[in-house]
């Protein structure tokens, strides 16, 4: 049995509007707060768009100053696109996969941006929406994050059906870190999105205390099983306005971390440390 790992990542997206980005912002805070005080890695999957916005950025940079090492930066496209299909979701938002030449607009574009405005090369990719058993069969794509420099993706995040939630098990095997036929590292990640406490006809909570519960189970689970959990997670959750305004769910997880010695990674740190230790990666 493998030692229990927890990863930490954030899909930072909201921009459409300054409410948006103020949303974006106060989560973006208290996260790295939090991080700060367990002294916990963390990686934001930045959407490139956001940082159009020269506000947000100068904001967003006094905060990572503030994170310092703990804080790890890669990519969540452009746009926020959907570049596989997803049939709940595009049953759901009326809305298709792009083109190929699209796709590669999109990680160039993001790449390009981070690069510009962060100072940061990044390497991996968080898909947006994410797909049963994430972008396996799907050669072309893989091959096009590749070529644009991406070197681990997650997005395998979805059960059956493109319906949440991912299973800590499917098929009587673990839901853990793989390769796909080109070289790249997927990190699927784990459970119902955090931001599924928003729609009720399918959240298995009702509110945040029945959603840090049902998170503190699975890692319960996880850490039983000797695996990577991999939550997923998003800062305008914890706006000032929301729900969880106390960001109770992010210190669900590092708190259960600390209580049980179980590692906290960014994700970038999470495949560094695979290469290490797995012959395999």
């Amino acid at each position: 049995m493998n030692n229990p790992i927890l990863v930490m990542g954030y899909d930072v997206e909201r921009y459409m509007s300054p409410e948006d980005r103020m949303a974006s912002l106060q989560g973006v805070k208290k996260i790295i707060a939090l991080h700060r005080a367990y002294n916990a890695p963390f990686t934001f999957f930045i959407l490139g768009k956001l940082l159009e916005y020269d506000d947000y950025v100068a904001e967003l940079k006094k905060e990572l100053a503030l994170a310092g090492d703990l804080a790890d930066i890669q990519q969540h496209t452009y746009s926020h696109p959907l570049i596989k299909t997803n049939e709940r979701y595009m049953r759901e938002k009326n809305r298709k996969p792009i083109s190929l030449s699209e796709i590669d607009t999109e990680i160039k574009k993001a790449n390009q941006i981070i690069e510009r405005k962060l100072g940061v090369k990044v390497f991996g990719l968080k898909t947006p929406i994410g797909f049963y058993k994430g972008l396996q069969g799907e050669p072309a794509v893989l091959d096009i994050l590749k070529k644009n420099g991406i070197r681990f993706v997650s997005s395998d995040l979805v059960g059956k059906g493109d319906h949440p939630p991912a299973l800590l098990e499917e098929e009587g095997k673990i839901r853990e870190s793989y390769v796909h036929e080109n070289g790249l590292i997927e990190v699927p990640t784990h459970g119902w999105h955090d931001t599924h406490i928003l729609l009720k006809n399918i959240s298995p909570y009702k509110d945040v205390t029945e959603a840090c519960a049902y998170y503190r189970e699975e890692l319960v689970k996880a850490h039983g099983k000797g695996m990577m959990y991999a939550p997923n997670l998003h800062p305008f959750m914890y706006s000032d306005n929301s729900q969880d305004y106390e960001a109770s769910i992010v210190k669900t997880f590092l708190s259960f971390a600390k209580e049980n010695n179980m590692p906290v990674m960014s994700y970038a740190g999470y495949v560094g440390h695979m290469k290490k230790t797995q012959n395999h990666f």
